[in-house]
């Protein structure tokens, strides 16, 4: 095989560990093989009872996957229950401020020496120049640096699937000043010593640009993207609005910021007759609030969370997606969920405060953009609104876009 179709890929949530951290790659990975790429990936031991919902699309000869231990403490990677479980969790989160000196919430801030000795192994025994790592956590592009003390002629590529040092996200907002000015540094010497850095949304390339313009050549858009083979998967439209019914569906998690939005929905839906919204999550959050309101008892039902195959099946029979941000969180910009949508060809309703949302849903005419700050009449919004399903998708597939990964690492 040729050495420039050797790949070593680096994604701590890889499949089977669980998460959509490892979605995108493990997207990715699927493509590149079926483009001839050979991919040896390193990714963290799974320490769940349960596996990622997309360990299938990894099973491939052309996909090597070698998992390291986790040594991030267990208990920190959920919510502690009772007395013990908390006492031990005070307990972990004291040993890694110890043992790390940057974030002490990056998962992989203890793996450096058996990163390194891994990778090094792998790029020697299969004959490996480009490797590829993906973060979040931030801490294994940092540490990857050292590859090139012993393989100074290793192409390095950063792939962020979110903001690094300038996010609310995994524990960057509450760690001391000290700490932030570590994972700065550690940042900047990524961006000086990388061959490339993708990011996956506009709003991101722009920002990296603007604070690091003496790196801005070697930044560039890996846009999210849909797995074309998902969608076509499922069967063609079932009948939806039945009596001019609309029936909404949410899927996914229900994050902890998410009260005032789901206060402005319940107050919304409260006032409709004949709007029902279904609701697919592994956690019932928020159900206190519908249940104040005696008409959503019987309008608003919880679900378990279900396959890939299973929800889509479920969108493609519900009239519009809800889709929910907060405005204290770093979206700015079309994620991997709306292409997914959008290719099933199901309206979005978006609860939030993105400009870049908004002028994507109204200028494609691919759904309806509202501010929970605003006072609105739901109904006829939804029941007058025009879908374009004629909006090119293709484009943005994972086929398409492993394509343009391709040229990058060419």
């Amino acid at each position: 095989m040729e050495e420039n179709k050797k790949i070593l890929l680096i994604n701590y949530s890889f499949p089977p560990y669980p998460g959509i951290g490892g979605r995108r790659w493990a997207k990715f990975a699927k493509y590149l093989a079926k483009l001839g790429y050979q991919l040896h990936v390193i990714s963290a031991e799974n320490p769940f009872d349960y596996e990622s919902k997309y360990t299938n699309d990894i099973k491939s000869d052309s996909i090597n996957v070698y998992n390291l231990p986790e040594k991030y403490p267990y208990i920190l990677s959920s919510i502690p229950k009772g007395i013990v479980q908390k006492i031990w969790y005070r307990i972990s989160l004291v040993f890694m401020k110890i043992a790390v000196k940057g974030n002490y919430y990056d998962k992989a801030a203890l793996w450096k020496d058996q990163l390194n000795k891994k990778s090094l192994e792998l790029i020697k025994t299969h004959h490996i120049h480009q490797v590829i790592i993906s973060g979040a956590p931030f801490s294994l592009l940092y540490f990857c640096l050292n590859l090139r003390k012993d393989m100074p002629q290793i192409k390095l590529y950063g792939d962020l699937r979110d903001p690094w040092t300038w996010g609310n996200g995994y524990g960057f907002k509450i760690i001391s000043n000290r700490r932030k000015r570590i994972e700065i540094l550690r940042e900047k010497k990524v961006m000086q010593h990388f061959n490339k850095i993708f990011l996956p949304i506009e709003s991101m390339v722009e920002y990296m640009k603007s604070n690091y313009p003496e790196n801005a050549n070697k930044i560039f858009l890996l846009p999210h993207a849909y797995d074309a083979d998902d969608v076509n998967s499922i069967a063609e439209f079932t009948r939806k609005s039945i009596d001019g019914k609309i029936n909404l569906i949410f899927y996914g998690a229900l994050y902890d910021f998410l009260k005032k939005e789901m206060l402005f929905v319940a107050e919304m839906l409260a006032k409709q007759n004949n709007i029902s919204l279904q609701i697919y999550s592994d956690t019932v959050s928020y159900a206190e609030i519908f249940a104040k309101h005696d008409i959503l008892k019987k309008k608003v039902f919880y679900n378990k969370t279900v396959s890939v195959k299973k929800i889509f099946e479920k969108i493609r029979s519900s009239d519009f997606v809800l889709m929910i941000h907060p405005k204290d969180i770093y979206t700015n910009g079309i994620t991997t969920k709306f292409y997914e949508i959008v290719s099933l060809r199901i309206p979005i309703l978006f609860i939030g405060y993105d400009p870049f949302v908004k002028n994507f849903l109204e200028k494609n005419k691919l759904g309806i953009y509202i501010n929970p700050q605003e006072t609105v009449d739901l109904l006829p919004l939804l029941s007058e609104f025009k879908y374009n399903d004629r909006f090119d998708v293709e484009k943005h597939s994972f086929e398409s876009v492993t394509k343009e990964l391709i040229n990058f690492i060419s």
